[in-house]
């Protein structure tokens, strides 16, 4: 069976949290998040495994519209220059944990420590890509 579960490390959690809730948080909900947490350690190169999964939203019910499938796509494509991984949901998450688990940090010093302008702009042009037109 295919997985459903998006995971992050559970030592992580908080970082997701200061982001998505709040009245100074950028994020209106964790799956942004992620997303953007993903492309900073696909920017960084830095792919760190989960040391202690901890589920945070389901796949169906988060990132299946046809606009974010497309953004999933191209970081899964990016991250490992095979594009048959889009057919598979289960390396695909994988891939994309392990990417958001390497930015999460640095998302987090960046907006929430020195409210950098470089990862917000970064974090609004990815989630406008998931935007009609």
């Amino acid at each position: 069976t295919t997985r459903n579960a998006v995971n992050i490390d559970k030592t992580k959690h908080e970082k997701y949290q200061d982001l998505s809730k709040g009245k100074d948080a950028p994020f209106s909900n964790m799956w942004q998040v992620f997303l953007v947490a993903a492309c900073v350690g696909l920017e960084a190169k830095r792919r760190l495994p989960l040391r202690t999964a901890e589920k945070v939203f389901s796949w169906s019910e988060q990132l299946a519209s046809d606009d974010l499938l497309a953004l999933i796509a191209a970081l899964g494509i990016a991250a490992t220059q095979d594009p048959l991984i889009v057919g598979d949901q289960d390396k695909l998450l994988l891939v994309l944990e392990e990417y958001a688990n390497g930015g999460i940090d640095e998302l987090y010093d960046e907006l929430m420590t020195a409210k950098s302008d470089r990862i917000l702009t970064l974090a609004q042009l990815a989630l406008q890509a998931g935007k009609p037109a």
